[in-house]
């Protein structure tokens, strides 16, 4: 008696089952220019982790106000950028996602520990700003709001907010007058930050430019009324007074007075009789040797005036000063009385 055993071999071989798998679960944002995504697939689920709409950031230009800020702009539909972390099974048709945490951070230039804007060819130092990372109310991001980036933050993934649009953010850029008349000089600052976002394993990053235009700023302040008597012989001279002339940077200026009764001259007037005179300035810290003559309506510029780097010369009386002076023969033959002029000064910067 023979008896007969079979084996049989069942052999399946899978070429493409896992990868049909993995692009029935594709992400179709994934795939547009302005969404930075990562994913990864084990044996039960799809891993995602995408960062969409996140464009360049243009602060616009500071012209003297306390703070100057900007955020990051919303795409044509209204959109912001978005950060989501999640999963779908391999193995379900239209599955629910299941939403993670994730841990994002912004890194860029900085100094002494603050992220910076760098000066565009006007030279000078990086202009401190505060980078803050906001969430949109209504959202699953509504309590976000980090502004400190020395460590990732951590994002919670919420399950019922499944979708892109429901995880929005945005990045608000901030400058502070106070640094910009400390810091900065006329012209263009921007600097280059990334944010980057891990989960899963995963991570996505997306550079953005912060970009800020700075106006010149120059004021004139500080002086103050002259008062002058004539004895009848002697020359006249006014005792020296310090003025402010403040300009972004420390940079150059001009300096230009125009007289009220004067043309091309300064001159004094009581009624129908005049009495020309004279301005010079100086620089406060440049000795008593350099005096420079202004002369009416006309720009004129000393090789070593600088702008004071604070408006006002905060903490100190002025960094320039005038004086007047009226030759005695200006004076022979003029009646007496009293002789007026309003001089205005103007300043602009080289």
């Amino acid at each position: 008696m023979f008896r007969v055993s079979y084996l049989l071999l069942l052999f399946f071989l899978v070429s493409g089952a896992a990868s049909g798998h993995h692009n029935s679960h594709s992400d179709g944002d994934c795939a547009q220019a302005d969404a930075n995504c990562d994913d990864r697939t084990d044996y039960h689920d799809h891993y995602w982790l995408k960062l969409k709409r996140l464009f360049d950031l243009d602060m616009g230009e500071w012209g003297g106000e306390q703070l100057v800020s900007g955020s990051t702009v919303a795409a044509q539909d209204g959109r912001l950028f978005c950060i989501i972390s999640y999963s779908v099974p391999r193995w379900q048709y239209n599955p629910a996602r299941t939403l993670y945490d994730y841990q994002v951070q912004i890194t860029g230039p900085q100094l002494a520990g603050q992220f910076v804007l760098q000066p565009q060819g006007q030279g000078g130092a990086g202009l401190p700003v505060k980078l803050t990372l906001k969430g949109v109310q209504g959202d699953a991001t509504a309590n976000v709001n980090f502004s400190n980036w020395t460590a990732f933050n951590t994002v919670q993934g919420l399950d019922e907010y499944e979708v892109c649009r429901k995880n929005e953010l945005s990045i608000l850029a901030e400058v502070t007058k106070a640094d910009i008349l400390q810091n900065a000089r006329a012209g263009q600052y921007q600097s280059q930050f990334t944010v980057t976002a891990q989960s899963n394993n995963l991570t996505v990053s997306k550079s953005f430019l912060v970009t800020l235009q700075v106006k010149p700023s120059i004021m004139i302040s500080g002086l103050n009324d002259v008062e002058l008597n004539f004895d009848g012989v002697n020359n006249v001279q006014s005792m020296d007074q310090s003025y402010c002339v403040f300009n972004l940077g420390g940079e150059a200026f001009e300096l230009m007075g125009e007289s009220t009764h004067g043309q091309g001259v300064f001159a004094l007037k009581n009624g129908n009789s005049f009495i020309e005179y004279g301005i010079e300035t100086i620089p406060v810290n440049s000795g008593n040797n350099n005096w420079t003559d202004l002369v009416e309506s006309t720009y004129v510029s000393g090789n070593n005036w600088a702008g004071a780097f604070s408006q006002d010369c905060q903490g100190s009386a002025g960094n320039m000063k005038f004086r007047i002076n009226i030759p005695a023969q200006n004076m022979s033959s003029k009646p007496s009385g009293i002789y007026r002029d309003t001089v205005q000064l103007t300043v602009i910067p080289l």
